[in-house]
């Protein structure tokens, strides 16, 4: 069970300066940090309550095969974007020019490891089981390094893109941040689309037949 990457985009902060032209501005710094959250383990559902859960990968089993479920990894990757815009506006005519300040780029996960109730007893079942469910967890954190860089790069030709806004009349502020918003969200979320495809495609391989195979003749085929 793997949760959808969600993208979230908190209110913009504005700084005002003093007015000058509306030229070309620094850059603004960017920083995408990845936030890895500590693993939670759940060990009170059962089979038959785990089989509820929505489960993004496919049974590699033919349709009418019933597969009983050991253990879940239950993990959103979410997406945040939080911008400092900085404008500056004529004290006279109230021309207006507004630039990125700063762009903070989070990539958080929030795993949580289910394994059946049923297993607690059976070490050699429940440690497999685990082990499994750790590999999704190890794909997950090598998505999250590669899209790091990703997310930096796309979010830096955005804000190349958008540069310095103005002149504008100041009761357009608002108007001009909702533009600033657009073309940075756009851009993170064309790259999240991509990093969610990939995900699902090396998670799916995570839960292949093979793999289910080979766990369910471990320990005595129980």
């Amino acid at each position: 069970m793997f949760g959808l990457e969600l993208l979230t985009v908190p209110a913009v902060m504005a700084t005002q300066i003093a007015f000058s032209q509306c030229e070309d501005k620094p850059l603004p710094k960017i920083k995408t940090q990845i936030i890895a959250r500590e693993t939670m383990y759940d060990n009170s559902k059962s089979h038959r309550q785990l089989e509820q859960f929505s489960i993004d990968t496919v049974s590699p089993y033919e349709a009418g095969v019933h597969s009983k479920v050991s253990g879940l990894m239950s993990g959103n990757i979410n997406v945040s974007m939080k911008a400092n815009i900085a404008w500056s506006t004529h004290p006279i005519t109230k021309n207006t020019c507004m630039w990125y300040d700063e762009i903070k780029v989070d990539i958080i996960s929030e795993p949580t490891i289910y394994i059946a109730s049923e297993h607690q007893g059976d070490r050699c079942r429940y440690n497999a089981t685990m082990r499994h469910e750790l590999k999704h967890i190890e794909v997950d954190q090598a998505i999250m390094r590669k899209y790091s860089a990703q997310f930096d790069n796309v979010v830096r030709q955005a804000a190349r893109k958008i540069d310095v806004v103005g002149p504008f009349h100041a009761n357009d502020i608002e108007a001009r941040r909702a533009y600033f918003d657009a073309g940075i969200q756009d851009a993170i979320e064309y790259t999240l689309e991509q990093m969610k495809a990939e995900r699902r495609i090396k998670q799916q391989k995570i839960d292949s037949r093979h793999e289910y195979d080979r766990l369910s003749r471990m320990c005595g085929g129980r």
